[in-house]
């Protein structure tokens, strides 16, 4: 009794028993598959061409005992040579010593005058078969780990209902928030030339870059990326990451080649090779980091770094030659004459360093301003500030930016302080109204000496959450105002800070309460020295085992599309969403009572 219609169709799919047609798949076409010429040619134009086009007639005319040879690109490779000299020089046929006998029990169900083979090495087996499956009107068993595999395939093969089938596939199932899969997929686009599919999950990464930006970079995906994929990777406009944290990156996946290089090579002690499989493709190998970061060299904004962090990891590297390096660095000395918030970088994008090294920074520059409070006189000596360094008197907070003191835009780190045992508030220099954003702030309490008391001021804590623009403010000087007018481009959903906010407010004392300004004040970070202060989930207390020099990091993420904002502490380990009801743009803020050290850095990197 017949087995149900469909088992048959997998059996004769595998076995051969009444097909006509023979494949052998992969690279050394061990993998093989049977169908049917009609059933091919019914799904396929280029299955039609292949065995009902002219060239197949005048070949099917002639009684020749070979079989006919198709290679993966539809050329037929192999026929009765004509003559002595013509069948000496035609290709070796696999089969052509082999017995019918041989075919039938060695071969897979071969047969000599039934089968006509067709080599198809360009293809995963895996991914033939479903498409096989499709042909046969079965289900094509698709996944994600195949579905980019079968969509090649049904490109190549011109099979429509297939590749749409694999299109709806993978946009109902694609998880966007999910980088493992997102870069997997990505990778595997790039490898197969999918254009398309490479570019919409490119799109995919650079929102991911932007909201979890330490997992994108960390991930073993990454690491594992073909050489073409970090290519297509490194040269996205969209891709939103520091460049210095993204060198370090790249320098990790140039290493991961040197490692797999040093496994595949003989033991010293001659104990052979190690043919372990690897996630590497072997043309990959290389023997040093330096061989494989070199090619993408141009790709990377060296001079969008830091100075400080050239000189150090990657002048003296051996990737760039000693001309570029000399350029870069003095490119370098140039913009450090200049404040990197407030100069007007109109038309950075089109500068190049050596015409090869873009100099515009992948990332929006965040910093911090506008602490309210009045001059103290004490606080250049309370925080042993030397007497060379300029405080602004009109400023009741001290920055640290690595250039020393600075009136208006303070740059990336602050140590927020000031009169009064109140609060002090400092805002981000930028603001965002659109698309999906993220920053992280490292925090660290101080104390410090009291001039002339004996006695510590001690942090206590404070909040990090988001403020809206608030109007009406007085404008106290009018510098500032020109100073923050200044348009930088820094990304897209990006607004600079308003003039009202940058004018601050005129109280001086340091006692207003942050609940005042803080769009999410319910829902924002709260921070502490105290670890017995019970709320409602969304304290972050200072670990005590840390170090003066550590600092704790918390990251906010907006998702203007989803109306909604996420608040991850404890290195990830926990976190925390709510509803964003404000309509215009947002800042970053934060708000202390007693001395501490913040900075704030663009992506999340917890």
């Amino acid at each position: 009794m017949f087995k149900a219609l469909d088992e048959r169709i997998e059996e004769e799919i595998i076995s051969g028993a009444v097909s006509d047609v023979f494949f052998g798949v992969g690279p050394k076409e061990e993998a093989h598959f049977f169908s049917s010429r009609a059933n091919l040619a019914m799904a396929s134009p280029v299955f039609h061409a292949m065995f009902f086009g002219p060239q197949w007639h005048r070949e099917a005319g002639r009684q020749s005992p070979r079989k006919q040879r198709w290679d993966h690109d539809c050329n037929q490779t192999s026929s009765a040579p004509s003559s002595p000299r013509s069948r000496a020089a035609a290709p070796a046929d696999p089969w052509g010593h082999c017995s019918p006998r041989t075919y039938v029990t060695e071969r897979l169900q071969f047969r000599r005058g039934q089968h006509h083979y067709v080599a198809v090495s360009d293809i995963e087996p895996s991914a033939f078969k479903c498409m096989l499956r499709y042909v046969h009107h079965l289900d094509p068993l698709l996944s994600l780990d195949n579905a980019m595999q079968v969509y090649r395939a049904a490109d190549k093969y011109q099979i429509f209902g297939l590749l749409d089938a694999c299109g709806v596939f993978l946009d109902k199932h694609v998880d966007p928030s999910n980088v493992t899969q997102v870069l997997r997929l990505f990778d595997v686009a790039c490898r197969l030339g999918q254009e398309r599919w490479s570019q919409s999950f490119l799109r995919i990464l650079e929102q991911l870059s932007r909201v979890q930006t330490r997992q994108v970079l960390q991930a073993q995906e990454f690491l594992e990326l073909h050489s073409v994929s970090l290519a297509t990777l490194l040269g996205s406009d969209g891709l939103c990451v520091n460049e210095e944290r993204l060198w370090g990156a790249i320098r990790s996946w140039a290493e991961v080649r040197v490692m797999y290089k040093e496994q595949s090579e003989p033991e010293a002690t001659g104990a052979g090779v190690d043919q372990r499989p690897t996630a590497v493709a072997a043309s990959e190998l290389v023997p040093s980091w330096q061989d494989a970061v070199r090619p993408f060299r141009h790709l990377i904004r060296f001079p969008a770094m830091s100075a400080s962090f050239f000189a150090k990891e990657v002048s003296k590297s051996g990737v760039l030659s000693h001309q570029e390096v000399v350029d870069i660095f003095g490119f370098l000395a140039h913009k450090a004459s200049k404040d990197p918030l407030t100069d007007d970088a109109e038309g950075e994008a089109d500068v190049q360093v050596g015409g090869v090294y873009r100099t515009d920074s992948r990332i929006p520059r965040l910093g911090w301003c506008m602490a309210p409070g009045q001059s103290d006189p004490m606080l250049s000596e309370e925080f042993g500030l030397t007497e060379g360094r300029e405080l602004m008197t009109t400023v009741g907070s001290v920055v640290v930016d690595g250039r020393g003191l600075s009136a208006f835009s303070w740059g990336s780190s602050v140590i927020l302080a000031g009169p009064g045992t109140g609060f002090h508030l400092a805002f981000g220099t930028r603001g965002f109204n659109s698309g999906r954003h993220a920053w992280t702030i490292s925090w660290r309490p101080m104390d410090s000496l009291q001039p002339g008391l004996g006695r510590t001021r001690c942090s206590r804590g404070g909040a990090a959450g988001i403020a809206r623009d608030v109007e009406g403010f007085s404008e106290t000087r009018s510098v500032v105002e020109r100073t923050t007018s200044s348009s930088v481009p820094l990304g897209r959903g990006s607004v600079p800070l308003p003039a009202s906010m940058a004018a601050g407010v005129g109280t001086g004392t340091g006692t207003e309460e942050p609940s005042a300004r803080f769009l999410d004040w319910p829902s924002c970070i709260v921070f502490g020295v105290k670890r017995d202060v019970v709320t409602e989930g969304r304290y972050v207390a200072w670990e005590e085992d840390l170090s003066s020099t550590d600092a704790m990091k918390f990251s906010i993420v907006l998702d203007f599309p989803a109306r909604t904002i996420t608040y991850i502490a404890d290195r990830g380990g926990r976190c925390w969403s709510a509803a964003m009801t404000h309509e215009g743009p947002v800042y970053p803020v934060i708000a202390a009572s007693g001395p501490h050290f913040f900075s704030i850095e663009y992506g999340c990197h917890v």
